[in-house]
């Protein structure tokens, strides 16, 4: 027969709970005053010499000396960043992988750009914080004739055949089609996995036309090796301030779709190990070494909290949506 008062069971039942929860919560808090203890792995998209590789080594070192512990760059490139990023969203949430993701891998591609992702842009990440922007400019090589865009329109007509559109991520895709239905050219787009190779053939004649993020085809253009016709942002970029906008050179209402990274960890990370590495990004966008390093290459600082980039997120979501509706772009192949 059970003698103990019904209060005093209940008494001794909520402090063995509360023992129990603090004996749980105390390793979890532990170890994320531990972490890191390793070296950490931050998974990129695109290949060795890409705008989002160059942001990446900007950052692993100040962010690493920040955390204790070195940042390995591992780049992962294919299928237009989802590859890199569908191995964060599966790996273990203890924040030793990491992935600077970008808008390719998680607004334009889930929003219908690439079939078969395997992975929910905002159920399986842990937001981190947002790092940059960046804008794209259209860029010819050296033989196609066509000077301005007024004549590169004039010539891509009456050359359909001849005049091809590559891309190394989503938004290229994007551009390249609907710079295709609103020249009305019949012109073939031409899908890399990467940037660096998709210029690397530009430059060499395989393929005509790209759009380009202004970090990765700027040197070119400044170096005689491309041609550059306009830039797709509202505003000149101060890269390469004498090439027009999509407005200026002939184009009215070419949409300013513009990149962008932001940090992020596999869903499930816990709280303090998120939060250690969140103020760590803080802390090392605030430098101005790192500032004028990413300015440098062209990169607009545009930080934000890891709630600010959710919902960031999920409204760039939402308008791809609707924009690749509304201009009836197809999902790749």
């Amino acid at each position: 027969m059970n003698t103990f008062p019904r209060a005093t069971r209940r008494a001794a039942l909520g402090v063995f709970c509360s023992l129990a929860l603090a004996g749980f919560a105390a390793p979890h808090t532990a170890f994320g005053q531990q972490y890191p203890t390793k070296p950490i792995r931050l998974l990129i998209g695109f290949a060795p010499g890409s705008a989002t590789d160059s942001v990446a080594r900007a950052l692993a070192e100040p962010l690493g000396a920040a955390l204790g512990q070195q940042i390995v760059v591992d780049n992962k490139p294919g299928a237009a960043s989802t590859l890199a990023t569908s191995m964060v969203a599966k790996a273990m949430p203890d924040g030793y992988t990491l992935t600077l993701g970008t808008n390719s891998a998680l607004a334009t591609g889930p929003a219908g750009v690439i079939r078969n992702i395997d992975y929910d842009p905002v159920k399986d990440f842990t937001p981190l914080g947002k790092v940059a922007t960046v804008n794209f400019m259209l860029v010819g090589n050296t033989k196609v004739p066509a000077q301005t865009l007024t004549e590169l329109m004039a010539y891509s007509k009456r050359n359909a055949d001849k005049v091809n559109c590559a891309s190394g991520n989503t938004n290229g895709v994007v551009f390249c089609e609907l710079f295709k239905q609103r020249v009305g050219a019949n012109l073939m787009g031409v899908p890399y996995k990467s940037t660096p190779p998709a210029l690397n053939d530009l430059i060499g004649g395989q393929v005509q036309l790209m759009f380009v993020d202004v970090p990765s085809g700027g040197p070119r253009v400044k170096s005689g090796q491309l041609q550059a016709y306009a830039v797709t942002s509202l505003k000149r970029s101060a890269l390469l301030p004498d090439v027009p906008t999509m407005a200026e050179a002939g184009l009215q209402n070419f949409p300013d779709n513009s990149g962008w990274w932001g940090l992020y960890g596999p869903a499930g990370l816990p709280a303090p190990i998120a939060a250690k590495i969140t103020a760590a990004l803080d802390q090392v966008l605030q430098r101005e070494d790192v500032k004028l390093r990413l300015h440098n290459l062209g990169v607009e600082i545009s930080p934000a909290s890891p709630q600010e980039l959710d919902r960031y997120l999920k409204s760039q979501l939402q308008d791809w949506r609707k924009f690749l509706k509304d201009f009836n772009i197809q999902p790749e192949n």
